[in-house]
């Protein structure tokens, strides 16, 4: 008799477990599709992908040739003063990571302090999985857009670049909200 009733709980109990998985999968197939990105926040996405290639080429070229980092900095002020003479989106300020996340070399900033992001979600992203991430980071009550896209020979992930914009050129520049700007795919 025990038995039985110990079956019986059991089978409940299962069935529970396949409801609530059934429950879960559904609710997630209901939650509405993201809108379309704005031309604006897929211009954006264009102009800033077409800079992020071609600084990651560069900038992975002089890296794999055994450069150090700083031989990176004339890279990123040609390609930072390319992209104010382009009218293209304009970095507040671009980046190298190591492949630990550590920065080694930003343009325009002289600064040479080094900060650890290898927490950073965006940055993980980037060195872990070789792919581009976003994220929005916030700073002295300010928003900083951030892109990081990896730097890899071959397979091997060398370091990242990262691209950080202004709230105020996301909004009024670009017309973009964080939330679209988190929405948007730099991985296409």
């Amino acid at each position: 008799m025990v038995g039985t009733h110990r079956g019986q709980a059991v089978k409940r109990a299962q069935i529970g477990v396949v409801f609530l998985i059934c429950a879960v999968v559904a609710a997630g197939g209901c939650s509405a599709p993201q809108p379309p990105p704005s031309p604006q926040a897929r211009a954006f996405q264009q102009q800033v992908l077409q800079q992020i290639n071609n600084l990651t080429e560069k900038l992975t070229g002089s890296l794999s040739a055994g450069q150090d980092w700083e031989s990176l900095k004339p890279i990123l002020q040609a390609g930072y003063k390319e992209m104010k003479k382009q009218g293209k989106p304009v970095p507040q300020e671009i980046v190298v990571l190591d492949r630990e996340g550590i920065t080694r070399v930003r343009v325009p900033s002289e600064s040479t302090r080094h900060y650890d992001f290898s927490q950073y979600k965006p940055a993980r992203t980037a060195l872990k999985k070789k792919r581009k991430g976003q994220a929005i980071l916030y700073l002295k009550g300010s928003k900083i857009f951030i892109i990081l896209a990896p730097l890899l020979q071959k397979d091997k992930v060398l370091g990242a670049v990262a691209l950080s914009f202004s709230e105020e050129e996301m909004q009024k520049k670009w017309q973009i909200s964080a939330e679209e700007f988190l929405n948007l795919d730099f991985n296409q």
